[in-house]
């Protein structure tokens, strides 16, 4: 991990100097462990993500305009007309998009740190 720290040299000038700091290594367990959070925080969040959504798009497209009770109306609404599976319409879609996107930030983070623990200190 780089740290950034601020220090006065013998000027009285404020200097700021970096340093590489080693991080522990978590192994396997970490990715797992940050993908299935993201999976549940992804299930808790989902339901209000979608009556955000659909809060947003009424009335687009010429449809007409269903929610007018406001955040919770809108939750009433949905399921009373589709019932509670209702709130996780569409939630495969973005299932899919988890994996990928934890994926891609591990593997920035470890390129990252190879290439700042390559760089020589002086």
């Amino acid at each position: 991990m780089l740290v950034l720290r601020s220090a006065k040299n013998n000027d009285d000038i404020s200097c700021i100097t970096m340093e590489l700091v080693s991080v522990p290594n978590w192994g396997k367990k970490r990715p797992r462990s940050v993908l299935s959070s993201n999976i549940y925080i992804l299930a808790v969040a989902y339901p209000l993500d979608l009556v955000r959504r659909r809060m947003q798009l009424e009335g687009a497209g010429g449809r007409a305009r269903v929610y007018n009770t406001g955040l919770f109306g809108t939750f009433r609404h949905i399921i009373r007309s589709e019932g509670w599976r209702g709130l996780y319409r569409g939630i495969l879609p973005e299932y899919y998009k988890v994996v990928p996107s934890v994926g891609i930030v591990f593997m920035t983070y470890e390129k990252l740190k190879q290439l700042l623990s390559s760089i020589p200190e002086s």
